[in-house]
């Protein structure tokens, strides 16, 4: 059975620490397999320090390093799906070696996702924190220069009007007498 194939390599020191994760810790709501199967909720750097945090005390359990050679992968990604998806209570329930099976491929699939769960966290903190508040701070120069950029756009248009208002020398005035021809401009 593929449990026992998946159980065989795990030594005692590893098989009480996986099965340690599974009751609820005196004074938490939750077993610590629950709190590591909830990936980061908060986006802040709190958030940012709770999945880094967590991402380390998955990997110290150092499950990724038990040889499993002999276990097809997809074997191993069905039961860590089952192990994501199922309460540690029913965990528990289980009978060896399935248990621990199932427990060691959670966290093994746990040990990547936990890293790629901090990773995308800070790729979303450094996407609104960080870049927001430096384009926010962009756009407050940008109204502090814009009084000055109002009284420069003032002086061009009036001697724009100026300009265009006058014409050119030597053309003459359409209302002159007569066919006169008078430079616009210049007196009678």
């Amino acid at each position: 059975m593929i449990y026992s194939v998946v159980d065989a390599p795990v030594t005692p020191e590893l098989r009480r620490q996986l099965l340690g994760l599974l009751p609820v810790p005196d004074g938490a709501s939750v077993s610590t397999m629950e709190t590591w199967r909830t990936g980061p909720r908060e986006v802040s750097g709190r958030g940012q320090k709770g999945a880094l945090e967590r991402a380390r005390d998955v990997r110290a359990l150092q499950a990724g390093a038990v040889d499993l050679w002999r276990v097809p992968p997809v074997k191993l990604v069905e039961l860590a799906r089952y192990g994501m998806s199922a309460h540690a209570s029913t965990l528990r329930r289980l009978t060896e070696p399935r248990r621990t099976a199932t427990v060691l491929a959670t966290v093994r699939h746990l040990e990547n996702s936990s890293v790629d769960d901090a990773l995308t966290l800070f790729e979303v903190l450094m996407a609104t924190k960080l870049l927001a508040r430096a384009e926010r701070a962009e756009d407050k120069a940008r109204l502090v220069r814009l009084p000055r950029l109002r009284k420069a756009a003032a002086t061009v248009a009036s001697a724009l009007s100026v300009l265009m208002d006058t014409p050119p020398a030597g053309i003459t005035a359409p209302d002159a007498p007569d066919g006169e021809a008078t430079e616009v401009g210049q007196g009678r």
